[in-house]
């Protein structure tokens, strides 16, 4: 397994796109932050730009620089379902991609329960789309 997450982990930093599974589905992944990379997922989905994609990720710091003003509560409830399958969506940092969050000034966002997808974030060093 880990000479295969090395490889997975190598196509993403090279701006690729591998499949994986997750809580519940196979999902296609790419570096959040290599808008070539996210454009070939939304271009394989068929996914309008628009509708922005979920983040996910292995540690919650990793997601924290794309936030912003989120109710304490709001985040307490999240961190709380984390890790899991669950998906919460908060307001988008001014700064965050708009590949990530589309048009709607939010970001859909989740830390992996799923251990392969954990591990996946964690050798590539990067939030996944």
């Amino acid at each position: 397994m880990t000479d295969m997450l090395v490889r997975a982990a190598g196509v993403l930093r090279a701006g690729g796109v591998v499949l994986h599974p997750t809580e519940a589905v196979w999902g296609l992944a790419a570096d959040a932050h290599d808008q070539e990379a996210v454009a070939r997922v939304y271009a394989l989905k068929q996914r309008p730009v628009g509708k922005g994609l979920i983040v996910i990720a292995a540690a919650f710091e990793t997601l924290r620089p794309l936030l912003d003003g989120v109710p304490d509560d709001r985040m307490r409830a999240a961190l709380a379902t984390w890790p899991g399958p669950h998906t919460w969506v908060f307001p988008a940092a001014s700064g965050c991609p708009t590949w990530l969050a589309g048009d709607r000034g939010t970001i859909a966002v989740r830390i992996s329960g799923h251990r392969l997808t954990r591990a996946l974030c964690e050798v590539a060093g990067c939030a996944l789309v």
